[in-house]
């Protein structure tokens, strides 16, 4: 079932109308492009021609689209966007490197006469690396934001963010060559075992020669797989059975796609917890690690909250320090989560 969007929605800044009211229904992309065209014409070159795919072909992309539903309204979707969204600085550290990774970056905004910056967040959900860029960090580009979950997509057209609705598998919305840098992180190890590789090809095809492909995901044998196997998978309705990265595999992808390695290596994407206590600094983890996961399988109660700081402190790093700060002392828990990343990039054409 398609929802069908009247020209007025055109007009308005908020694009949620594009999906209708039900928060997971297939959206009408024949509106949602001429909205993106409206509200954002500076991404408009790197959209592809939907039009030059057959009915038929387009019908089943889209269903493999539909097919996506873990971070859905029925899924962990709602939950874990809210909890990021109100814990914006909690994931800072790592945001910050990834979106400095780029070798080609350009030090400063460009400027009226240059081309713009163009970084597509491929498994981006609700808008947080985009949010960040724009009001953190002071990003010299423009971040679209881009997923295969139609309640994602819904969220960040609900903050005026340009976002595109696709796989990573089928980056469809987007046109060949149009792409400075392509970030894979966060969300990569969703993607199936056998169509990985072809998630590395569609990077490769929609970049600029020299453009970077950046994958951010968590070691197969680290802390981080440990938690989803034990924490995520029986504690969240929709389970979490997905295989992680070892750095040999991921040159595997980068090698096989035809990529430059410029670096692969590892970083600190960790979790970091400011209150005026250790109580409040304590609770926002506990709410935060709880709520980002989707972990409602769990006890709601003293024993629950127990039984999950115990779990972050067995398979977690954890440090816990006061911090000086005026007015008054502050303390800080940081919850540490060794990630790989890697930098690739297609070369340029003699």
């Amino acid at each position: 079932m398609k929802a069908v969007v009247g020209t007025t929605a055109l007009a308005q800044t908020n694009g949620a109308d594009i999906l209708g009211q039900a928060e997971d229904t297939e959206i009408d992309l024949d509106a949602y492009l001429r909205w993106l065209n409206t509200n954002h014409p500076i991404i408009t070159n790197i959209i592809a021609d939907m039009q030059a795919i057959n009915p038929a072909e387009r019908a089943a992309r889209i269903r493999a689209l539909l097919a996506c539903a873990e971070f859905s309204a029925h899924g962990r979707g709602n939950q874990w966007a809210t909890t990021i969204d109100h814990h914006l600085e909690v994931r800072k550290a790592g945001a910050t490197t990834l979106l400095s990774a780029p070798p080609n970056l350009p030090q400063r905004a460009p400027s009226a006469d240059e081309p713009p910056y163009f970084l597509l967040d491929v498994f981006g959900g609700a808008g947080f690396i985009a949010q960040f860029a724009q009001d953190s960090l002071g990003f010299p580009g423009t971040v679209i934001t881009s997923d295969p979950s139609a309640l994602m997509v819904r969220l960040t057209l609900n903050k005026n963010l340009p976002t595109l609705w696709q796989r990573a598998q089928d980056l469809l919305m987007t046109r060949s060559d149009s792409l400075d840098a392509v970030l894979f992180a966060y969300g990569t190890h969703h993607v199936p075992i056998a169509e990985r590789l072809q998630s590395f090809k569609e990077a490769w095809r929609v970049l600029k020669p020299g453009g970077v492909l950046l994958f951010h995901d968590f070691p197969e044998q680290g802390v981080a797989s440990r938690w989803f196997a034990e924490i995520v998978d029986p504690y969240t309705f929709t389970g979490h059975k997905h295989a992680h990265f070892s750095i040999a595999g991921v040159t595997d992808y980068y090698t096989a796609a035809n990529f430059h390695i410029h670096s692969l290596s590892e970083i600190d994407d960790c979790f970091q917890f400011e209150g005026s206590s250790r109580e409040t600094a304590l609770t926002e983890a506990i709410e935060f690690m709880g709520g980002a996961y989707g972990l409602e399988k769990l006890e709601k109660s003293p024993a629950g909250t127990n039984f999950l700081w115990e779990k972050i402190q067995q398979i977690f790093p954890v440090e816990e320090t006061p911090v000086a700060a005026s007015p008054a002392e502050r303390y800080r828990i940081v919850i540490h989560r060794p990630a790989l990343l890697g930098v690739g990039i297609k070369p340029s054409i003699p």
